[in-house]
Order: C-alpha cells, then structure tokens, then sequence
C-alpha cells in the first residue's frame, strides 16, 4: 500500500490530467485491493472447505482432495441422515485434517511471506530512488492528486525570508517601502509590487498570482529569487508552485488596494465671466488647485478665437 500511494504522489505531482488520473487510478487499486483481499479472508476463513483449498491443498494436493471429500460428506450427513452416520463422517474429517503436517503448513506459509517481504522491499526501494534526497515531492503529488479547479487543497511553504516592497509610478517621485505579508495595504495604482525570497527547495516553478494573472519569480543572481506584479485594480497576492495545471498556493497573502490617480480639482474665483476685449487691459485671477498626490508645477492655458 505504502509504494503504492508513493508512486501515485509521484504521477500526480506532474499536474497533467493524465497522470493525475493515472495517480488516482493506482490509489484507488491498491485500496480496493485491500478490501478485497480482507472480503476474501473473512470469506474464506469462515468457510472449512475454503480454508482447506486456500492452507491444506497446496502443500499436500493428495490430502488436500481427501479432506475436502470428507468434509463434503460429513456436511452431507449433517443435512441427509440416510447418507451415514454424522459422528463417524466428522470423525472421518477429522482423522484425515490429523495427518496434515503443522511443519509443513508453517513452511510452506513462511515462503509465502519471504516473497512478500522482498517484493515489498523491492517496491520501496524502487520508490525511495524515485523520491532521491527529497522526500516532499510525495506530499506535493498527493496535494496536486486531489486539486480543485487547479488549485490543491493543502497550502505550503516555498519560499523563505520574503520581503514584499511597493515601488510607486515614476511620475509621483516616491520612494519605495515595505509592507508586510498578511495585512492590507493601499498603493496608487500602477505601482510595482515586488517580492523576494529564498527559494526552500529546488526545481520548482515559483509564480507570484492574483488569481487570475501569474508572474513568474526568476533568479536574483544572490541565490534567491524575484517577482514584480504591476497593480491594476485591487488583488490579493499569493506565492505558488505550480505543477502542470495545478498550483500550490502558500498560506499567507497578501491584499493591496488599488488607488487610481484622480484628476486635479482647480477652482477659478469669478468663473464664468465674460469680459469685453475692447476695454480690456490687466485682469487679475485668483484660483485653487489640489491634487491628490499633490502639486510641482501649474500652467496658465489661454485660447482666443
């Protein structure tokens, strides 16, 4: 059962829907194998002829038959009086399970159990090269085996040391800052989202995801690994690994909210005002402007005609 759920953590863990099946295909047999081998047990065990073809007849076939053919007649007795006597039929059966060879059942039963022990240490074996120096290939299978609209069900962990900083739109001349995984922040929206970390294992396929879009982290060069998320509306971030058509989310997240830039207000006093060009010779104005990320510079536009 143990190489059998090993080597389905290790189909699935390729994230195709073929293998995923294939991986599911090879748990569900060995669990209905199982079953059915103790259905069969308790069948067999509760019937005396059946204990007898299953422990008696494949180390002595001659008295195997003999003893089969006894108890036959001694259920016949049992049901017929006129076929015999029902004490001298069991007696029979009896006399003949009596010269059985308790050695040679034991015998015959420990071969049996050596050649199970070594094909399951053959198994193992197989499967602990297959799972080399990293045995949590296995667990990501198994979490990618039973993964929901493409996303499993366990999260785990990817990445270590993460720093997580915003870097605002060029034209508000901010500089960056941090914010930390799990709670919410707001950032002007088109700022750049930036995540770094420590790979925890090799040979994954990390991405950054809102969900919907996904931005792979490539390597830093310093042994970790970054992803920048442009911010477009408001997302909740997670890293993942992704398997094929499945990913596996990490367990903390993180939610920015999506700020657009608004327009400036600006507030001219005495507007609207018609002025008579043929008199006119100095006007003063006097006005307001706000932004919300705040002024550098205001030019006065005028257009005649």
């Amino acid at each position: 059962m143990l190489a059998c759920v090993l080597a389905a953590g290790l189909l699935g863990r390729f994230g195709t829907p073929l293998l995923r099946a294939l991986g599911g295909l090879v748990l569900l047999a060995a669990i209905a194998a199982i079953a059915l081998r103790s259905l069969r047990d308790r069948r067999d065990f509760r019937d005396v002829r059946r204990t007898i073809r299953r422990v008696l007849v494949p180390v002595d076939r001659a008295l195997g038959e003999r003893a089969l053919r006894a108890a036959a007649l001694a259920k016949r007795a049992e049901r017929d009086p006129s076929v015999g006597s029902r004490e001298l039929a069991e007696l029979h059966f009896e006399r003949q399970l009596a010269r059985a060879s308790l050695d040679a059942v034991e015998q015959h039963a420990a071969r049996g159990a050596s050649f199970v022990r070594a094909a399951a240490a053959l198994l193992v074996l197989l499967t602990a090269l297959g799972i080399g120096r990293d045995p949590n290939r296995v667990l990501e299978g198994l979490d990618v085996l039973v993964a929901r609209r493409g996303v499993a069900p366990v999260p785990m962990a990817w990445l270590d040391l993460v720093r997580v900083t915003v870097q605002p739109p060029a034209y508000l001349h901010s500089s960056d800052r941090a914010i930390f995984p799990g709670l919410g922040s707001a950032e002007a929206q088109g700022s750049t989202i930036v995540v770094h970390g420590v790979p925890l294992a090799e040979g994954r396929r990390l991405v950054l995801t809102d969900g919907l879009r996904e931005v792979s982290f490539v390597d830093d060069g310093s042994g970790g690994v970054v992803a920048r998320y442009t911010l477009t509306q408001t997302a909740t971030l997670r890293v993942a690994a992704r398997f094929g058509k499945v990913l596996i989310p990490e367990p903390d997240q993180v939610t920015v909210e999506s700020v657009p830039d608004q327009a400036p207000e600006v507030e001219l006093e005495g507007a609207p005002e018609r002025v008579d060009l043929r008199d006119f010779d100095r006007k003063e104005l006097r006005y307001e402007a706000a932004d919300d990320h705040g002024l550098r510079e205001i030019d006065l536009v005028l257009r005649a005609g």
